[in-house]
């Protein structure tokens, strides 16, 4: 389960689709269309209390500053490994194409980083060793992403030329809203490459100690148990029960200010490699089932040489326009037209009736009124009108002054929501309403005489 709400009735939120507009792009290079379509069908986004889906779904993924509700981001990340791996992709090597930023090292844009990183420039260039600002970025980039998020270090141990990072990430600091996903896969991936946008080496090695995630959601396959002394895979015992202050008290972690809660957890005997994803899913000493994520980071202690850490920064901020390549670009453009509905209404003055792609949907006033909005609605790409203009509109309402048109209107209304024809009338602030179309092309005839 990606999301789990801790308490009931939570707030929407919502956070920049920088991760699925680099998502999306991928998939249309190296998926076929069908397989798009397949992922995210069982994926619904609702936003604002609407589905959002078809058309304005994948432009809402395409196009620049789009916003997507958070828990539908955490939700749609959680099945992406398995989901390429069933249809035969290679899952490690789609994510990293998918890093097209910044020297292959993060799909956020140039300009958006470098204004995170404005305020706290000092900082990272206070530093002997460059890794250092790299992973005070790493702070900086998931806190300003994410509302709420934290991602703070905890440890830090020198050993010779090596340094050991422990980072802890926490979904929401309320703990209000839990998020559990494929953390060491859509992250640890993230991480590993974050160097690279400051042109330095990634980091040499990732583990993990910390997982909100259940043993059994992340093996795809075997026979569970639990009983008191934990938890038994095939018969053989793979972790024993722990309470998370003291697995972190043990490890010497900084993590009381975090007001991280103390959760019975489970911690792994041992590491399990999966074949079929080609990499460690399981990991000896990592807690599961906690409240947060840790990443222990390794790394090869740099001496100080001049670099030009911000080159890919800059150099993403001036491309920004040359985003995605041609191909990838047609693509898009064919899936929408694979997508686009059309929606025809003709108009027939003679009987003052109008007909929905062929079919009689309804006459007299409503048809009028339909038929106003839609003739703006073309002529100007006018979507909120106000009552008013109708009611004065002597063709509508043929000067009566009780012609109960707030009847015929709401009569309309409910005759378009009937026919799910991707158009619909919304209410809006007092004596005003909006036309929406969902993901169709609106096409208003009237035989014989041009539309006004």
């Amino acid at each position: 389960m990606p999301v789990i709400y801790l308490e009931p009735n939570q707030e929407e939120t919502l956070n920049r689709h920088d991760f699925w507009r680099g998502c999306y792009a991928t998939m249309l290079a190296e998926l076929k269309q069908e397989e798009i379509f397949e992922f995210f069908a069982t994926l619904p986004m609702v936003k604002g209390g609407r589905k959002i889906e078809g058309v304005e779904f994948f432009n809402l993924l395409w196009n620049e500053k789009g916003l997507i509700p958070m828990d539908w981001n955490y939700g749609s990340i959680h099945p992406m490994e398995k989901f390429l791996i069933d249809h035969g992709y290679d899952a490690i090597a789609f994510f990293r194409k998918m890093l097209h930023r910044n020297n292959r090292a993060t799909y956020m844009p140039g300009k958006i980083l470098l204004s995170w990183f404005y305020p706290v420039m000092d900082k990272f260039f206070d530093r002997f060793d460059p890794r250092e600002t790299v992973l005070h970025m790493v702070t900086v980039y998931t806190e300003n992403y994410v509302e709420g998020t934290i991602h703070r270090r905890i440890k830090k141990v020198v050993d010779g030329e090596w340094m050991y990072s422990y980072m802890m990430f926490i979904g929401h600091k309320s703990f209000k809203k839990f998020y559990v996903f494929n953390f060491d896969f859509i992250v640890g991936e993230q991480i590993r490459a974050f160097p690279k946008m400051m042109d330095l080496p990634e980091f040499d090695d990732l583990s993990f100690l910390a997982d909100c995630q259940r043993i059994e959601d992340i093996l795809w396959s075997g026979d569970f148990s639990r009983d008191q002394d934990g938890l038994r895979w095939n018969g053989k015992p793979l972790a024993v029960p722990d309470r998370y202050h003291a697995f972190l008290d043990r490890g010497g972690f900084e993590y009381r200010k975090l007001n991280v809660p103390d959760w019975p957890v489970l911690v792994a005997l041992q590491d399990v490699h999966c074949p079929v994803r080609k990499r460690r899913v399981i990991y000896k000493g990592c807690a599961y089932e906690a409240p947060s994520y840790i990443t222990a980071i390794k790394h090869r202690k740099n001496t100080p040489e001049e670099r030009k850490l911000l080159k890919h920064m800059l150099r993403d901020t001036v491309e920004e326009d040359e985003l995605f390549p041609p191909e990838v670009i047609r693509k898009h453009e064919e899936l929408i037209r694979s997508l686009e509905k059309k929606t025809v209404f003709t108009y027939h003055p003679e009987d003052e009736s109008i007909a929905l792609n062929g079919e009689y949907l309804t006459k007299g006033m409503p048809a009028k009124i339909l038929r106003s909005i839609l003739a703006a609605h073309a002529r100007e790409g006018r979507t909120v009108f106000e009552y008013r203009d109708f009611k004065r509109d002597f063709e509508i309402s043929l000067g009566q002054k009780n012609s109960n048109f707030e009847i015929r209107f709401y009569r309309l209304m409910e005759k378009l929501a009937e026919k799910d024809c991707g158009l619909h009338i919304e209410k809006g602030e007092r004596g005003r309403f909006s036309l929406v179309t969902s993901g169709c092309k609106v096409i208003l005839e009237e035989p014989g005489n041009p539309v006004p």
